[in-house]
């Protein structure tokens, strides 16, 4: 009974913290569970008490809820992100799978068991109920975030514990498996192959004179090292019961991912332009009194420029602004297409431009 309690008081935690939509999905899974565990809709309301445990939610949930909503006046909280505003559903997005594989960054490195995952839910019998469950409060998540209108992977944050679960199966498994030299070659073939890869992104940084990356050679070169030693102590002391080689093909992933990640290989190249624009602008901020971007997504350039930015949504908006301004010198980051609508009577210059074709963006300066 308790135990129920303390989910229904958990849900409403969680409802303070972001609201009710992903504690409804996992109550629809833990529905979805006792049905298929055979269990009737009367065992379901006794076993989860919606009466007093619905009210035990209330209870912690609504008092800040109400506060809320009376505090933002006449319109309350329609129209906002805690309503639901963002939840809105399109089925066309069932097609994307965005769900399916971007929340895999919550659990790197070891997202390279999922096929021990996968062979361990197949011949397990002793946790089959467990791994059910664990099973549904990812899927139904992933399912009805699917078909709603936000891309955005950290939304999977709530179902780290299950997914975590489910991986350390699949690890466990394979540690299993090699012990009793099941799958031996594989890991020997999986180990050796990763770190490789690993060391061919280290290297390419070295001969390419970090051309091909953004930076963060410290922690890839900490990360090769480990490695290293990693596969020197399992070479050394014979490892027998597949641990050591779980491990560096685990930690040997996350090199050849983070490698990836920082490299301009299999990334679009606007992703590196913007990224070297708002650098080249965080070298030069300090001789302009104001730093602002115009009709362009200000997140990158807050982040790299390290300034507070001021987002205008059009050049005529900036213009009026200007005017009636006192600030001598502004910099700008826009779009290039939009330089033409910055009058003859403004001093400017083009400090830096991105190399991509039809989305350029332009680092501005503003003279008085």
């Amino acid at each position: 009974m308790w135990f129920v309690y303390g989910m229904w008081a958990a849900w409403a935690l969680a409802t303070l913290t972001k609201g009710p939509h992903m504690p409804a999905m996992y109550l629809l899974a833990c529905l979805i569970f006792s049905r298929l565990k055979g269990m009737s809709w009367k065992n379901i309301l006794e076993l989860t008490r919606p009466l007093s445990g619905g009210l035990l939610f209330v209870c912690i949930a609504a008092p800040w809820w109400i506060l809320l909503n009376h505090s933002l006046g006449s319109t309350g909280l329609q129209g906002t992100q805690l309503s639901g505003s963002l939840l809105t559903i399109k089925f066309k997005n069932v097609f994307k799978f965005y769900y399916f594989y971007r929340p895999l960054l919550l659990v790197l490195p070891w997202v390279v068991f999922i096929p021990f995952t996968v062979l361990f839910l197949k011949q397990d019998r002793e946790y089959r109920s467990a791994s059910l469950l664990a099973g549904l409060l990812v899927l139904v998540p992933v399912l009805i975030l699917t078909i709603g209108s936000q891309e955005r992977w950290f939304y999977m944050l709530p179902s780290i514990v299950p997914m975590i679960i489910l991986l350390a199966c699949g690890v466990n498994h394979a540690i299993n498996m090699t012990s009793q030299g099941q799958s031996r070659y594989w890991l020997n073939i999986l180990g050796p192959t990763l770190v490789l890869s690993a060391l061919i992104f280290f290297v390419g940084f070295i001969v390419n004179d970090g051309s091909v990356f953004t930076g963060n050679e410290i922690s890839i070169s900490a990360t090769i090292i480990l490695l290293v030693l990693l596969l020197a102590a399992s070479l050394l002391f014979k490892d027998k019961t597949g641990f050591n080689r779980v491990l560096l093909s685990g930690l040997a992933f996350a090199a050849v991912y983070t490698g990836l990640g920082f490299s301009t290989v299999g990334w679009s190249k606007e992703r590196f332009e913007n990224y070297y624009l708002a650098k080249h602008a965080h070298a030069i901020m300090d001789r302009y009194s104001r730093v602002a971007t115009i009709r362009v997504t200000p997140d990158i350039y807050v982040y790299y420029i390290g300034h507070p930015l001021t987002d205008f949504k059009s050049v005529k908006a900036f213009l009026e602004e200007y005017q009636s301004s006192a600030d001598r010198t502004y910099l700008l980051v826009m779009n290039q297409n939009e330089l033409k609508l910055l009058p003859a009577n403004i001093r400017w210059n083009v400090l830096y431009t991105t190399d991509v074709p039809r989305k350029a963006k332009t680092l501005v300066e503003i003279l008085r």
